[in-house]
């Protein structure tokens, strides 16, 4: 095909890969989880595409963090690493 959904499928398949590895103790620690996740996700592409498609995808997800943090504010619970879910 023309590969328009090759980065979910790395992502998925990154998923499964680190799922067993990277285990977050409670779901306040996901982002653990799916930064490793992310990061073999953008290491696939790099091997699919060359070093400048992981770039782009890089550069891209930076933008959007920064761009979350500008739109919620740095001290809004969306923005934490580690978020506090009790209630």
């Amino acid at each position: 095909g023309d590969r328009s959904q090759a980065n979910v499928v790395a992502h998925e398949i990154s998923h499964s890969w680190c799922g067993n590895l990277v285990t977050n103790r409670t779901w306040e620690h996901f982002w653990l989880n799916e930064g490793c996740t992310v990061f073999l996700e953008r290491k696939i592409l790099g091997r699919m595409h060359g070093e400048k498609m992981l770039q782009f995808h890089a550069v891209g997800g930076l933008k959007a963090l920064k761009d979350s943090v500008e739109e919620f504010g740095e001290d809004h619970p969306f923005t934490q690493l580690v978020p506090t879910l009790k209630p």
